[in-house]
């Protein structure tokens, strides 16, 4: 068994969201003993998608405890209803704590009641498939051992590490000489001019023009601009990078001088 070398994982940008000196206290104070390397990686990496693995921000790993919790409680129960055995104590049910997890919904989790070790467990399980432990913890997550088994590897697709940013929201209402809920052309226009304003340097394409009630990628940001036609309400939605919300507080400035009236929601 051996540890990942970090120095192969490509990172796909250098920034990253750490976790605060309050937050790193609050998962030891859940956690008890943190699994192995865990502390290591996150002070490395961030908290990121890495290959398949969502290493979760702390908002989401205490948002998401119950949703674990139950699942756990699930496996356990059907191990009784098949007589099979299980391989955790009732009280590392009730207090695990997840750390990571996958996009189909496979959590990895510790537990005070069994400190230090990091455990995977299936969201398909079945009574027959016991919770594996990371015997290398986060040093090497795709290590796995189940009980009385000899450690496998289950192998990596990409050493690739995606930092999660701080990411800005802004809701804004327009409205203004220049918004007229009747004028079928009104939306078109409006986008024209958002993108005008995000994107001085690039011609904007009819086609563009036409996509803009869907999510325009662009800046380091997501930006939906469009129409609630209950509300009346011309509205831009959009997700920053914090280094590119500068760049949409100009956008809304130059909206501004240009004739809307701007309402910052949120």
């Amino acid at each position: 068994m051996q540890p990942l070398n970090w120095n192969d994982i490509y990172r796909v940008s250098e920034k990253r969201r750490v976790a605060t000196q309050a937050e790193m206290e609050r998962l030891r104070e859940a956690c008890g003993v943190l699994p192995v390397g865990y502390q290591e990686f996150i002070s490395e990496f961030g908290f990121g998608e890495f290959d398949s693995i969502l290493v979760m921000h702390p908002e989401d790993v205490f948002g998401q405890i119950n949703l674990l919790r139950e699942s756990l409680a699930e496996w356990r129960c059907m191990c009784q209803d098949f007589d099979q055995p299980v391989m955790i104590p009732e009280q590392s049910v009730e207090d695990a704590v997840p750390l990571a997890r996958t996009d189909w919904g496979d959590y990895y989790f510790c537990t005070p009641s069994d400190p230090g070790v990091l455990r995977y467990i299936w969201r398909g399980h079945d009574s027959d498939s016991n919770p594996s432990v990371l015997p290398l913890g986060f040093l090497n997550p795709f290590i796995h051992r189940e009980e009385n088994q000899a450690p496998e590897e289950l192998g990596q697709e990409n050493l690739v590490f995606d930092a999660f940013r701080d990411v800005f929201k802004y809701h804004v209402h327009l409205s203004g000489s220049k918004i007229s809920p009747d004028a079928p052309d009104t939306l078109a226009i409006l986008t024209r001019d958002v993108l005008d304003c995000l994107r001085p340097n690039k011609v904007v394409e009819d086609k563009e023009i036409r996509i803009t009630t869907a999510y325009v990628k662009r800046f380091g940001a997501e930006v939906d601009i469009g129409f609630r036609a209950r509300e009346s309400q011309f509205y831009i939605f959009a997700h920053c990078d914090f280094e590119e919300e500068s760049n949409f507080i100009e956008c809304l400035a130059k909206l501004k001088n240009d004739g809307y009236a701007i309402d910052v929601v949120s």
